[in-house]
């Protein structure tokens, strides 16, 4: 996953977001993570399904993408 560029590589191109991203962890690949308490509360998150992946609707794809041109 490009979380460098998640933005347009992943959100605007294939219309996916990742929901529940934990407050205060700065986004970046899990593999960038180095503390180690972060990583385990990462996991946590996935495991429980409070971070999760998701398609975005067809709705939300479009307006997503206009609010990237506004930029």
């Amino acid at each position: 996953i490009n979380f460098v560029n998640f933005e347009v590589a992943i959100k605007e191109k294939h219309g996916i977001d990742l929901l529940g991203w934990l407050d205060g962890m700065p986004f970046q690949s899990p593999c960038a993570i180095i503390n180690a308490k972060h990583l385990q509360l990462l996991h946590d998150a996935f495991k429980a399904g409070t971070c999760h992946w998701a398609y975005m609707s067809g709705p939300q794809h479009l307006e997503y993408q206009d609010q990237l041109m506004d930029w």
